[in-house]
This record gives structure tokens, sequence and C-alpha cells, in this order.
């Protein structure tokens, strides 16, 4: 198990390849200019050598396989991630290479050819993310966000200004940055050496841990548990699927949907195993805030150093703890705060107080008007079925869309949870951890006796993407979910 002291992005193309120097090189053959007409200073084909986008992708639709292939990597770049490697950092590759979040045969091809190339050069790294060229300075930042990036290696100036909102770019020099200037968050380098330098020179206070912490929970959690479990079964009278799902020892991370504050309950019901439930810092001054203090809940402040908390996870799951945490990072039920984008998209023919009022009494996932606004504008429904819906008095949104065939089964599925946001699998991946997925579904009312937790059977993310990792355990949390709906309605 690694000891990581901090996690370093690493781009391809400019960083750890000379993309500038290669379209220069094949660029003049191709359009026959010469270094008087051309701009070396731009980054993109048709602004290098003036021509129109269409003769730009030409260029690479004969050059793309000779680039992905044959293309070597900077062995300085290469020397220096590897001793960061060895000296305990994380070394995480994104990238916006051309093809690669296609998913189809030439995707699964061009993610090939960039792996093997890692390979020839023995890269050592820990996964691999892949943007898409449509929106590449958000998608880099929100990776880096998500991954808890410390230091990402860049070459592009847009790419910098947004990841820098993140975390500190070293910016590889290049004729196409020159224009980009220095700040507290840009530091520009020329080189690998000067990358390590700059890297050891924080070594220090990446090294400096999160106050180590025993268990010292358990006892206080076995008293809650015990007591609130028979308050909780008494009332609610949870049904609980496959606990035996949980194991009884060993480092673990359970997850699932959130809909509700007192989602965690059912799953504190089906295993006697102290866990730690990572917890907005608002609970905790909340009138539930003793309860989250007294049984060993982490605190995590969205809004401040949520890497302390992260720190803390990791030291329980190193000591075989088990950690609990809802990767949707919210409840995915619509709040008061989201009603002014609805607004926004039917404000010629809204009266917003008829709206509100039928928006406050329903309890409607963000992720299902995340769905219904997308239809909007791409112009699926019209404004008047948009405002229907909203003023229906059904709480699932988009069923009336399904049974009507506007949207398939699996867009209606998809609408069910929020996007997963990386921390899960990033922590299982850095202790070795299995992720135990569940879903939890049903009213917290006493009496209904609807209530229904479902443990799905772990999950090994060791050898697995970011991605692919993610995906798996959205979807198996996904499937647990619809098998509840499926029992319901039996």
């Amino acid at each position: 198990m690694r000891n990581v002291v901090g996690i370093v992005g690493v781009d391809v193309d400019g960083v750890l390849t000379n993309i500038n120097q290669f379209q220069i090189e094949y660029g003049k053959k191709y359009f026959k200019k010469t270094d008087d007409e051309i701009d070396k200073s731009k980054s993109e084909i048709e602004d290098i050598f003036h021509v129109s986008k269409e003769e730009a992708a030409k260029f690479w639709i004969k050059y793309i396989w000779k680039y992905a292939i044959k293309e070597p990597l900077r062995q300085d770049m290469v020397d220096c991630i590897n001793k960061l490697h060895d000296n305990e950092y994380e070394v995480q590759i994104i990238t916006s290479r051309a093809n690669t979040t296609r998913q189809d045969a030439l995707g699964a091809l061009f993610r090939k050819m960039l792996v093997d190339k890692l390979k020839e050069y023995n890269l050592k790294y820990d996964g691999i993310c892949y943007c898409g060229n449509d929106n590449t300075p958000e998608e880099k930042a929100k990776y880096c966000k998500e991954l808890g990036v410390s230091v990402m290696l860049e070459d592009t100036g847009a790419n910098a200004e947004e990841i820098s909102k993140e975390c500190t770019v070293l910016l590889v020099d290049s004729l196409s940055n020159k224009d980009v200037k220095d700040s507290k968050n840009i530091i520009r380098v020329s080189n690998g050496n000067e990358v390590y330098k700059y890297m050891k020179s924080l070594d220090s206070s990446l090294r400096g841990k999160a106050h180590v912490k025993e268990d010292k929970y358990d006892k206080t959690y076995r008293r809650v548990r015990n007591i609130g479990t028979i308050i909780f079964k008494t009332g609610l009278n949870p049904t609980i699927i496959d606990k035996e799902n949980i194991p009884k020892d060993g480092p673990i991370l359970l997850c699932g949907n959130h809909l509700h504050v007192w989602d965690q309950f059912p799953v504190i019901c089906a295993t006697k195993r102290t866990i730690h439930w990572m917890a907005k810092k608002e609970y905790f001054d909340s009138k539930l805030g003793p309860f989250f203090r007294k049984t060993g809940a982490i605190c995590v402040d969205r809004y401040g150093n949520a890497k302390e908390s992260e720190l803390e996870a990791l030291e329980y799951l190193e000591n075989n703890g088990a950690i609990g945490l809802f990767p949707e990072g919210t409840r995915n039920k619509l709040k008061e705060t989201e009603y002014e984008g609805i607004y926004e998209l039917i404000d010629d023919q809204c009266n917003r107080d008829e709206i509100t009022k039928s928006l406050s009494e329903k309890s409607i996932r963000t992720s299902q008007v995340n769905k219904l606004k997308e239809l909007l504008i791409s112009k699926r429904i019209d404004k008047d079925t948009f405002k229907e819906i909203l003023l229906s008095t059904d709480n699932d949104i988009l069923i009336g869309l399904l049974e009507k065939g506007i949207i398939t089964e699996e867009e209606y599925n998809d609408s069910l949870l929020l996007p997963f946001k990386f921390g899960a699998v990033s922590m299982a991946k850095k202790t070795e951890a299995l992720i135990v997925p569940f879903g939890v579904t049903g009213d917290y009312k006493v009496g209904n006796d609807n209530l229904i937790v479902n443990i799905g059977e772990p999950i090994d993310v060791r050898d697995k993407s970011y991605e692919e990792a993610n995906t798996e355990l959205r979807n198996k949390v996904l499937g647990l979910v619809l098998d509840n709906y499926y029992r319901k309605r039996k």
C-alpha cells in the first residue's frame, strides 16, 4: 500500500511530447510554407499556418497516426515523473489526446496507442483521465478538483488559466504559450529538471500528514447504533437486502445514492461495523451535530479545505476501517436555489409564483430536472410541455415522458442519479479498499413500510481506470435502486 504524498496531474501533448515542434515540422511540408509565412506563437494548425479549419483537419487526417505512433516522449519529463512516482507521488495522466473519448473501436485504438507509448518509455503512473476537445479547460479543471491534484503539468494557456482555479499549474514553456503571464498559481518551467526541483521545494509541506487518529469511536458508535437501530427498525421497518455482502473486516467504502438526510441509517442497521460517514460541515452545525461528532463522522468543509477530510478518511481505511459516503456529492433533491435556472428557460410565459408553489410541494430529483432542461434545450419537448410537467403533481417528473416514448428507458434510468464524483474510487485505489455499493429507496415516514436498502457485492477497483471504476460503481448503485423499485411493484 503506497503512502501517497501528493497527486501530480500530467498532460500528454505538449508536456510529454513536443506537439508544437511536430506541427511546425510536418505542417511546413504539408502546406508548403516557410518560416517567414507561419506564426510559431500559436498552438493550433489553422493559426500557425493561416489555413481554414477544414484544411487543418485534413492535415491531421494525414499525420495523426504518425504522431500517435511515432512521436517520442521527452526523456527529461519521463525521468522527472518516474522520480516523483518513486518518491511517493501519485501520478495521474489528464489528456485531451484526439479520439480518446470516442466510445467506439477508433477510440479504443487511440487509447491503446497512448498506453502502449507510455509503456514503451516505462512511464510510471497511477491512472489516466481522457477529456474531450470541445470543453477541455473545464474538463481538466474538473478532474484536477475531483482527484485532489496538487500540481498539474500543462502547456496550453487556456487550460492552465482554468486549472489554476483548482491547483498550482506548472506551465511547460513553448512558443505557443509565451503570452501567458506567471501568477500565484501558474509557474513557468522549461524542462523536467525544473519540474522536479519545484516539486522538491513543496515536499515538506505536502508530506505534512493529517492528524493520525485511532478509532476511539468504537464504543460510542456501538452504543448509539444499538439504541438507534431498535428505534429506527421499530418506527420505519426497513427491508434490508443482502447485508452479508458487507465484509466483516478489511478496508471498505460504503457508497450509495442520496435522497434524504437519513440515508446512512438503513446502512448502519445492516452491519455491526463502525462506519465513519463523510458528511458536510452544515450537518455538524445542525441539531444532528452531536450525533455526527460522537459517532466519528468526518466533517467535510465543501467551501474550505476538503483535503483534510480525505486524509482523515484515508487514515481510517489504512487501519482497515469502514468509510461511508455518497458519490453524488449532495442530496439529489431539487433545492430552492435551483429554481432560478428553471425560470430562465421559460421566462416569457412563466408565472413564477405558480411554479414555485408546485415545486415546493413536491420532492423532485435534481437529476431529473437537469434531464428535463436538457430535453427543452435540445427541443425534444416544447416550453408548454416543460411547464406542464413542472405543474403536475408527480414527484417522478419524467415517468410520463417515458410512457409516451419521448425518452428511452436508458435515459429515464440514468435520470435517477446525479453524476458520481471520483472521491470514492480515488480513495479505494490509494488504499486497496473494496467499494460496497448500496441503493436506498422509500420514505422515512412511520407506517409507510416501503423503505428498502439493497447491498451489492463488493467492487475491487485496483486494476481499473478512474473512469471505468466510477462508471461501474454508478451502474451498480443504479441497478440496486432499480431492483428496489421492481420489488415494490411486485
